[in-house]
């Protein structure tokens, strides 16, 4: 039940101020590899007008190259912005600051999706003419800013998206909320929905809603996946046999949903699985959990389409090591797998890693350090461009102590392993 979630790892929109400060250890050292640079550090000056602050989400990378991403806080009205930027961090501008109330959207905490035409799509926690989060589209230039749904809460909608879109090759757009719909999940009622909705924002409809049962998930913080043959794949942080967290399926229209693993804490499982799934080539299903596995400290897993063959692939160490995986994965074209953890490390303060999908090569690519510099707590996973270049933003650090935009270029041939 949602009492049971940690919020300094599965449910970090709800403890920001710990995860910012981070557990940290004393002492700090060089950056863990050649390549690794910070692109941008948010909020130089003093109230954040006229810049983002604590990007929560992941990257975009348009079809040209530009990088796109949204601020927690900051802006003109400090509810959030949404920025893009050169490869280089060069050209840094805001595109839209929120305004929150209800004609504009308040902190954004999920990443942004572009589509076929250039539109960028997005979602908003809060904010819209109930307080409960939006749907909105822009152009890439920041023109054409629209809301295309307000969430209302209550047994019929959604309340509290906070995971990126998705678009299905039709065009339609699919999502999740975090609260909302039936069940007795959270203060405010509801154990999250699947929706789905048109880019021009008709045809909105809640596909499933979940109860919170041993036999259903409750409280998506992640987006979804669609395969090739369209099924829709996700996770929920709670929920299931133990209340750890599930994995599930569902067709596009909402039908067919079935749980493919209930997450079983205590037997060296995963536990709480904050982030989304990303699919090999092969077909196979990768994730991360927040905690679990054999020292609970987290888990990269994975699983076949089909709910055959789950198994954890590594279990996180804990110090100097990762820690509390919020995100996903991203997978190279090798096929190692890339992610993150908002904690642990030389200074605590979180790292990248690398492991392949067999679980050996772990390593440690990045420990962020405490030096008045480098980003630290990542909260969203990476993305990862043509050249094969590892972008990524974190919560806290940077310059100005509000985040930062970093990139690495990955070297698995000769890894920092701390």
């Amino acid at each position: 039940m949602f009492t049971r979630l940690n919020p300094l790892r599965a449910l970090p929109f709800l403890g920001l101020a710990a995860i910012a400060a981070g557990v940290l250890a004393s002492g700090s050292s060089a950056h863990a590899q050649a390549g690794y640079a910070v692109l941008y550090s948010f909020c130089p000056t003093a109230g954040c007008e006229t810049d983002g602050s604590q990007p929560f989400a992941a990257l975009l990378q348009g079809s040209d190259g530009t990088l796109y991403g949204t601020t927690r806080f900051g802006g003109l009205a400090h509810r959030g912005a949404i920025f893009q930027m050169a490869s280089d961090g060069s050209g840094f501008a805001l595109l839209h600051s929120f305004t929150g109330g209800a004609v504009d959207g308040e902190r954004p905490l999920a990443g942004l999706i572009q589509g076929p035409d250039g539109t960028l799509y997005g979602t908003t926690q809060l904010g819209g003419s109930s307080s409960a989060g939006t749907i909105f589209q822009m152009a890439p230039d920041g023109s054409g800013f629209a809301v295309l749904h307000s969430f209302t809460g209550g047994s019929e909608d959604g309340q509290w998206p906070v995971a990126s879109l998705i678009q299905a090759p039709d065009g339609t757009l699919y999502g999740t909320t975090q609260i909302g719909g039936v069940g007795p999940c959270a203060v405010g009622g509801g154990c999250g929905t699947v929706f789905q909705i048109a880019p021009d924002g008709s045809g909105y409809a809640v596909l499933h809603r979940f109860t919170g049962s041993t036999t259903d998930g409750s409280q998506p913080l992640a987006g979804l996946l669609q395969d090739p043959d369209g099924t829709l794949y996700g996770t929920t942080v709670v929920g299931g046999i133990r209340d750890a967290g599930t994995i599930f399926q569902m067709a596009p229209d909402g039908s067919s949903f079935a749980l493919l693993h209930s997450f079983l804490v205590g037997e060296g499982d995963g536990d709480q699985p904050a982030g989304g799934l990303i699919q090999g080539p092969d077909g196979t299903l990768y994730g991360t959990t927040s905690a679990g596995g054999s020292n609970n400290l987290g888990t990269v897993f994975q699983i076949a389409p089909d709910g055959s063959g789950y198994g954890v692939v590594h279990s996180l160490t804990g110090f100097p090591g990762p820690i509390y995986p919020q995100a996903g994965l991203v997978q190279g074209p090798d096929g190692t797998l890339y992610g993150t953890s908002s904690n642990g490390g030389s200074s605590a303060s979180g790292t990248i890693f690398q492991v392949a999908p067999d679980g050996s090569g772990f390593a440690v690519l990045h420990s962020f350090m405490v030096d008045g510099m480098d980003g630290r707590s990542p909260l969203a996973g990476l993305i990862q461009g043509p050249d094969g270049t590892l972008y990524g933003t974190t919560f806290g650090g940077g310059a100005f102590g509000n985040g930062a935009v970093f990139q690495l270029a990955p070297s698995p041939s000769a890894p920092t392993r701390r």
